[in-house]
């Protein structure tokens, strides 16, 4: 199967005070950590499982889009940013055309690790389920997976609700993964981030 992996990286950070996706953490851009980590899982699977994995970004910032597109990434402006997580959920799909499945995550997320993506979808495909996500406890949402049947929704969804509400229509199709809490810490404070100090 061929997956659109879509690093969602628009996000204004109002509760950081600015930018936190260029706010360097530990002498290296938040947004870096997740991408190079998205970027080995997808060598991974392309090597392990002969499964091809483009890697898209969507993101308003240059600066962003110019870092990827160097390191060999597919990148889209995002010029409805202000609307919310909808418009970066529905420009990736949009961009990454007739996949077999779209997974999208989150470019605030530092601690995610390449094997953990890895094995989220590889267990997603051998899951038989429609759709898919990371969980931890009571946290379900990001990363998340949705097979090509669900691209109409993805490209009609409207707002900052992401595809979150189309998980929750369609319950019975999810299929869960268990992550370390860690790795689905994401960072929109500036408490957030000394945390995440602590964890490097």
């Amino acid at each position: 199967m061929d997956i659109a992996l879509i690093y969602m990286a628009s996000g204004r950070g109002r509760r950081f005070g600015s930018n936190k996706l260029l706010y360097a953490l530990n002498g290296r851009p938040l947004y870096q950590y997740g991408f190079i980590q998205l970027q080995e899982a997808a060598r991974l699977l392309h090597r392990q499982e002969d499964m091809c994995c483009r890697l898209w970004v969507v993101s308003p910032y240059e600066e962003i889009l110019d870092w990827c597109r160097k390191q060999g990434a597919c990148v889209q402006k995002n010029s409805q940013a202000a609307e919310g997580m909808a418009a970066s959920v529905r420009l990736g799909t949009a961009c990454a055309g007739t996949a077999g499945a779209y997974a999208f995550f989150a470019a605030d997320q530092p601690f995610i690790q390449g094997q953990t993506i890895v094995f989220f979808l590889r267990g997603f495909i051998r899951s038989g389920r429609s759709l898919g996500c990371m969980a931890c406890g009571s946290r379900k949402g990001n990363p998340a997976i949705f097979l090509a049947r669900y691209r109409p929704k993805l490209l009609a969804l409207q707002g900052d609700t992401g595809g979150r509400q189309i998980l929750r229509d369609h319950s019975e199709e999810v299929w869960y993964f268990s992550a370390a809490a860690e790795e689905l810490q994401d960072i929109d404070t500036r408490e957030d981030l000394k945390q995440a100090l602590k964890m490097l």
